[in-house]
């Protein structure tokens, strides 16, 4: 299973967003891409700048165009393959410690 992050910035969030919205909500490409999930967030923080993370199979060709969505818009575009954040459980952080100092 991939993962791929794409992160949009520049002037046009707001049309960028609603083709990406337009596009995602797709008929075609929920029946293409099932499986797949994906998640779009304008960032809190730099108001210019969205994210997008695409996981499942088919990621790293919908990463694509949605970089070329941002673009289309004279944005910058950029696809990361860094790995989703996950919560690591207390209890097993503890039993990942407790084999280290048992060795």
């Amino acid at each position: 299973m991939a993962f791929r992050r794409v992160v949009i910035s520049g002037e046009k969030v707001d049309d960028t967003k609603k083709n990406l919205d337009d596009f995602l909500s797709n008929k075609v490409f929920k029946t293409n891409y099932p499986d797949l999930q994906v998640k779009v967030v304008v960032s809190p923080v730099k108001k210019d700048t969205i994210v997008v993370d695409v996981n499942g199979e088919g990621a790293d060709t919908v990463a694509k165009k949605v970089k070329d969505i941002g673009q289309k818009y004279k944005m910058k575009a950029v696809i990361k393959l860094e790995k989703p954040m996950s919560a690591v459980n207390e209890t097993k952080l503890t039993n990942i410690l407790k084999d280290i100092l048992k060795k």
